[in-house]
């Protein structure tokens, strides 16, 4: 009688231990599909990576996780991202690749457990048995040709030990997860300019045909700034190339900083040309934002050089749900502008029709 009991209540330890099992693997399959359906809605590489690190961490329930990508011809790791304890770490932080058994890691290709280091708090696979409790398991990330271009390293314990399939997810979530990181630098490339980091003149095209067909439904108002550096070619030739790109950018970064966030998108639409698209915005509203770019480009010092000073000049025009008017006609009002302005001498704003602010 006694011995039925206690198979009885084997048979049940094991029943309970099998449903445990199989509402973790669940919960495990949830988090993963969740984690890699999101990988292939994002495009920017930041958003990527912090949502893998999150992924990751809640899957693994891991103190540590790193993403490291390989640069300057594998000789070094870039600190990508970096969580502890659920939260995610400022790093930017670039690690010599000289180390053989880091070398060898990021070779074989395959996830593996390691030892656990410590880099200024960075998870790193360790060469050195021990018999500490802190290891770390450590997913390659490769790309469509098969090369490593980096790997995430998760920190784990012995009474955190994953199991095989875990292991398994993992590795096909780094897989898709290395993909999306190639995705998100093509698409980089073909929607911001190389040198500014702005969007490029094509996707000022595309947006504002989406701005506009918003317009025909719903009930507001958009602006254009088309805006040009004044002497650009003078300062090409009196201090060269080099210094004439740096305005660029340097331009290009207070353009950044003084758009309207979420409501404005800013575009390199050709060499010293740029486009700021407003929508919800008023002329008024426009005007204001074209001054502050246009007043803070002629009070700077740019590339630090003595003499070199940087004016600019704007063309503003806008439509509305009530009178509203073609791409075309928008950016050629805009165009008529500013050539009137740098006509008139530069560094001012004009704005259709015909009105100056300078």
């Amino acid at each position: 009688m006694q011995n039925n009991k206690a198979s009885d209540n084997l048979k049940k330890d094991k029943s309970l231990e099998q449903g445990i099992s199989t509402e973790k693997l669940k919960e495990q399959m949830e988090i993963m599909s969740f984690g890699a359906r999101l990988l292939g809605t994002l495009t920017d590489r930041k958003l990527l990576i912090d949502n893998a690190i999150e992924t990751i961490s809640t899957f693994c329930k891991s103190r540590r996780v790193a993403v490291l990508t390989l640069e300057n011809e594998n000789k070094n790791l870039r600190v990508e991202g970096l969580s502890i304890n659920h939260k995610p770490q400022p790093n930017d932080k670039i690690l010599p690749c000289k180390d053989p058994f880091l070398k060898h890691v990021l070779s074989i290709k395959i996830p593996d457990v390691y030892s656990l280091r410590l880099d200024n708090k960075v998870p790193l696979p360790s060469g050195l048995e021990d018999n500490t409790t802190k290891k770390c398991l450590c997913l390659p990330l490769v790309d469509t040709f098969f090369e490593t271009i980096g790997m995430v390293v998760i920190e784990t314990t012995k009474k955190n030990i994953l199991s095989t399939s875990a292991i398994q997810m993992l590795y096909t979530f780094s897989t898709i997860f290395s993909l999306s990181l190639q995705n998100a630098l093509l698409f980089s490339k073909i929607l911001y300019d190389g040198l500014t980091g702005l969007f490029v003149r094509q996707y000022y095209e595309v947006r504002i045909e989406e701005e506009l067909s918003k317009l025909k439904r719903h009930p507001g108002s958009i602006a254009i700034a088309l805006i040009d550096i004044d002497n650009y070619k003078s300062i090409s030739g009196t201090f060269g190339q080099e210094v004439a790109n740096k305005v660029l950018v340097e331009f290009s970064n207070i353009l950044k900083i003084n758009i309207r966030k979420g409501t404005s998108i800013v575009c390199r639409y050709e060499n010293e040309r740029f486009v700021i698209l407003m929508s919800n915005t008023p002329l008024n509203g426009s005007l204001i934002v074209a001054e502050r770019i246009r007043s803070l480009c002629s009070k700077l010092d740019f590339s630090g050089i003595q003499n070199l000073k940087v004016t600019a000049s704007v063309g503003l025009s806008s439509t509305d749900s009530e009178k509203l008017i073609t791409a075309d006609d928008l950016l050629n009002r805009a165009q008529a502008m500013l050539e009137k302005a740098k006509k008139n001498g530069g560094n001012q704003t004009m704005i259709w029709p015909d009105t100056v602010s300078s």
